[in-house]
C-alpha cells in the first residue's frame, strides 16, 4: 500500500493542490487511496469534468454542505474552467444554457 506522502502528492497532482480532507484521509492510507480510485473512475467516466462540477455545486447546495460547496465552486472554476455565470447558476439549479438546465435541476 503506498504510504501517505505517495498519496497526498497524487492528490497534489490531481487537484492542484491537497484539501484539508485529504489530509485528514490521510490518517488512513487505505481511505485516501480509496478515494483516489474513485475520483479517477468518475473522472474517466462520460460526463465531461464541466458537467460533473456544476452536479457536485447543485448537489452540496441542495445539502447545505458549506465544504463541499466550496471545494466544487474551486474546482469549478480554477480546473474544470466553468463560466462564473455557470457555477452561480448550478447553486440555483439553472444554467444560462437551455439544454443545459436540466442536468442540474435533475439534483433537485
Amino acid at each position: 500500500m503506498p504510504k501517505r506522502t505517495e498519496l497526498l502528492a497524487q492528490v497534489q497532482k490531481s487537484v492542484g493542490q491537497t484539501p484539508n480532507m485529504t489530509k485528514v484521509m490521510a490518517n488512513s492510507p487505505a481511505l485516501l487511496k480509496t478515494w483516489l480510485v474513485l475520483s479517477g473512475a468518475v473522472a474517466g467516466g462520460t460526463l465531461p469534468a464541466a458537467v460533473r462540477e456544476r452536479l457536485a455545486i447543485s448537489t452540496a447546495q441542495l445539502n447545505g454542505c458549506e465544504y463541499c460547496l466550496s471545494a466544487h465552486t474551486y474546482i469549478g472554476a480554477n480546473i474544470a474552467k466553468v463560466d462564473p455565470a455557470e457555477l452561480d447558476g448550478a447553486r440555483k439549479g439553472q444554467s444560462t444554457r437551455p439544454a443545459r438546465s436540466g442536468t442540474a435541476e435533475t439534483v433537485q
